[in-house]
Formats: C-alpha cells, sequence, structure tokens
C-alpha cells in the first residue's frame, strides 16, 4: 500500500584505530602545535536505524529515517582509556523528508521538497588551551540542533529545469565551529538552471 519499512541494526569493533594523541611543539620555534598520530587499540561503535516512507498516488511522499549510536570510548596500547580528539557521534539524529511531485502540463512539471536533520546534543572532553595542554581538559556541551531545506525543481517543456532553494530555513548558526558542527553561517538561497542538449 506504499509503505515502505526497513530496520537495521550494526556492530563495529575496530582494532588499530588511527587517530590523533595530544598536540605538542617540536620546538620553541614552532608557532602552532604538532598533533602525531597514534593506533587506537581498541574502538568499538554500535546502533541502529528504523526508517518509515509512504508514498500517495497524489504525488505526495513521506519519509522518516531515525538513528540511534553509541560510541565506547577508545582505549590505548596500554589499555587506557583515551579521549576522542574528534566530537563523538551525536546518539540522536531524525531526517524527515515531505516531497510533492506533480507533471501538470505536457510542458510543465513541478518538484517541492521540505527536508530536515534533527540532531541531539553531545558532550566532549577537549583542552582548554591546544597550545597549552598543561592547563588540563573541559567537558564542553554541543547543544542538540536541527537544520531545514525547502527546494523546488521545475520542469519547462522537456530540456530546461530551473531548481530553487532555501537551506537552513530557520536561520540556524553554531555558537562555537568545531570539527563536526555544521558549517552554515545562517539562511542560505540557491538557484540554478539545467538546460539538457
Amino acid at each position: 500500500h506504499g509503505y515502505n519499512l526497513n530496520l537495521s541494526a550494526y556492530y563495529n569493533n575496530v582494532n588499530n584505530k588511527i587517530s590523533t594523541s595530544a598536540p605538542y611543539f617540536k620546538s620553541t620555534d614552532d608557532r602552532l602545535p604538532y598533533m602525531p598520530y597514534c593506533n587506537l587499540a581498541k574502538y568499538q561503535v554500535y546502533g541502529m536505524e528504523v526508517g518509515v516512507q509512504k508514498k500517495w498516488s497524489m504525488g505526495w511522499m513521506v519519509k522518516f529515517l531515525y538513528a540511534y549510536t553509541k560510541e565506547r570510548l577508545p582505549k590505548n596500547k596500554e589499555g587506557e582509556t583515551v579521549n576522542n580528539q574528534y566530537i563523538p557521534a551525536r546518539n540522536h539524529s531524525l531526517n524527515v523528508t515531505v516531497g510533492y511531485e506533480k507533471q501538470f502540463t505536457k510542458h510543465y512539471g513541478l518538484s517541492v521538497s521540505l527536508n530536515g536533520r534533527v540532531l541531539s546534543g553531545v558532550e566532549n572532553m577537549e583542552y582548554v588551551n591546544y597550545y597549552d595542554i598543561s592547563q588540563g581538559m573541559v567537558t564542553i556541551q554541543y547543544p542538540a540542533y536541527t537544520i531545514w531545506k525547502l527546494s523546488t525543481t521545475q520542469r519547462l517543456g522537456k530540456y530546461v529545469k530551473l531548481n530553487l532553494a532555501l537551506d537552513n530555513i530557520l536561520n540556524y548558526r553554531p555558537r562555537y565551529y568545531y570539527l563536526n558542527s555544521p558549517l552554515t553561517d545562517g539562511i542560505n538561497f540557491q538557484a540554478g538552471l539545467c538546460v539538457s542538449l
């Protein structure tokens, strides 16, 4: 009846994962710290995904995809738990798509899509000062956030498509840009013209 349901689960056990270790200065002349590579003896991540999709004959479509991800803190060769230099995966994420598509006449068709992504908050241990790691580490809390995009494709005759999009329509801006924060500085308008020859 136009429904599509899926469920998947996974478990990854990685040996000798390449990561980075504590930064340091090679010499007193260095202006930026050196971040050496290291191998983590054990690294584990597991999770599950649930997806639901429904299509109607009138041209409408709705899709939900939820993912749960859990990382276990990695251990070094000596068996000690080490900090992940990069922000760990967010435990919960939800992707939502609502779409509509119709060919109104022989020369005009329209597709409209609203896509959203919702991510839970996450915390990570980070160095207070990468230039002086003797200052220690602090727990940083990265808040949950959501980003939505509205896009349209208009088919004009056989050969022309006009694409218009508003990205980040809720105008989300991270308070703090870091390794896995979205690289957005607010709402963004995009336009494109495609001509098939």
